[in-house]
């Protein structure tokens, strides 16, 4: 008899896991709104808390809140957290946006993001950052800010909240969003919720930059901040700051500031990692030129060495594109084990009649695409039936175990003039 080595025995990757909701992906709706997933966090017992926006379009001026809904291994909900599964925290009358979840050492969970328009008013003038503590068993943690949450207010109109907070060891939390007249603006928080003074001198800094889109934190307590640049050039930059705040006189060339251009196109840096070796991986799109509808946006995947340098020798040149659905701007990026590289964001998939489906592209570890992982490198799934719907991933993480989670949005399938804007919280689970 022949054996069957482990490796052979293996299933191929790239597949959805069958034994997660209905064949490897589940759609939680929240409520008859705008629900979508901004973050992931996965927890040693194989549940997954989601960090989602839940619960937009429904009032005038009335925006999301934010919510954390745990998930069992199943996908089904762990109804003993929280209320029926789900911890709402209305920081203001208006739109809280959500930036990311992480879980803490000791067991707590730790959110934050950007509060728009506090009072609920037309106006729209009046934003804070903000970040909450939540414990195990799906209550907010008293000892933390407020009754478990902490602001701070910002002058000018928040006009998104960051993808991404930095959570450091000594449980400080950094939160972060774009304030008019476009500056980046970030805020510190220790870990009891207040604003942290030596991070700005009154916990915020804020740096002229026009389009910022996600922050992740190095081991080594600097902070990244990766978008696209202001007119007329919009090129991506990566931005590395000191853990106070600073600019990093280290990085790129003496101001902490490196941009990267691949055209005459807007290019939009979207997510960032860290790997192992301190080398820096950056996800977004590109434009063919400055003419080219968003039907030309490309994938663009690009590493720098820990000096800012763009990696020469990754992905010949760093010019790897894949398609990508123009519909959502938005990628999520997770690093595996063995070094795979993930982007999980939307795909339109050629033949199909359907619109864009959830979509995860794997790369190895020198950045050429992954044809082994699903159908030539690229895991795409439509969990929403009928058309004119659009399914799009924010986020993915890698578990303990290996398996790949991502999550983001599923549009309901109804017609209206709204129903472009609504959707439920979407959550996939791959080998």
């Amino acid at each position: 008899m022949l054996g069957v080595t482990a490796a052979a025995a293996a299933p191929p990757a790239g597949r959805l896991d069958p034994s997660f909701g209905r064949d490897g992906v589940v759609v939680h709706r929240l409520t008859g709104g705008y629900d979508v997933a901004r973050g992931l966090a996965a927890l040693p017992t194989g549940d997954v808390i989601v960090a989602a926006e839940s619960g937009g379009y429904l009032k005038p001026f009335a925006g999301p809140d934010a919510v954390l809904l745990r998930l069992r291994p199943s996908g089904v909900r762990d109804r003993r957290f929280g209320t029926n599964g789900v911890l709402r925290v209305d920081v203001g009358r208006g739109v809280d946006r959500v930036s990311g979840v992480a879980r803490l050492e000791d067991g707590r969970i730790a959110a934050g993001g950007a509060a728009h328009n506090l009072n609920g008013d037309a106006y729209g003038d009046d934003a804070a950052l903000y970040a909450f503590r939540a414990l195990p068993s799906g209550t907010l943690d008293p000892s933390f800010g407020r009754k478990g949450v902490a602001s701070v207010r910002v002058g000018g109109t928040l006009t998104n909240a960051l993808s991404g907070i930095a959570v450091s060891p000594d449980g400080g939390i950094v939160v972060g969003g774009t304030t008019d007249p476009k500056r980046l603006t970030l805020a510190r928080f220790d870990a009891r919720g207040r604003p942290d003074r030596h991070f700005g001198g009154d916990g915020l800094v804020s740096h002229r930059l026009q389009y910022p889109y996600a922050l992740t934190r190095q081991p080594d307590g600097r902070l990244l901040v990766v978008g696209m640049t202001n007119l007329p050039l919009r090129d991506w930059f990566v931005l590395r700051l000191r853990a106070d705040g600073t600019r990093d006189p280290t990085f790129g060339g003496g101001d902490g500031l490196v941009v990267t251009s691949f055209g005459r196109g807007p290019d939009a840096a979207l997510a960032v990692v860290v790997d192992r070796r301190g080398r820096i991986l950056v996800t977004g799109t590109s434009q063919a030129g400055v003419e080219c509808t968003a039907l030309c946006r490309q994938l663009r995947l690009v590493r720098y060495l820990p000096s800012g340098r763009v990696d020469a020798s990754f992905a010949r040149s760093s010019r790897m594109t894949a398609p990508v659905d123009p519909a959502y701007d938005a990628l999520g990026l997770a690093l595996q084990r063995e070094g795979g590289i993930l982007v999980a964001g939307s795909a339109l998939v050629a033949g199909q009649a359907h619109d864009p489906e959830l979509a995860l592209w794997r790369f190895d570890p020198s950045g050429l695409r992954d044809l082994s992982f699903g159908v030539r490198g690229v895991l795409a799934t439509n969990p929403t039936s009928g058309r004119l719907n659009l399914d799009f991933l924010t986020n993915a993480i890698v578990q303990p175990d290996g398996r790949i989670l991502a999550s983001g949005g599923s549009s309901k399938p109804r017609t209206g003039f709204d129903s472009g804007s609504l959707s439920d919280v979407a959550v996939l689970r791959a080998r």
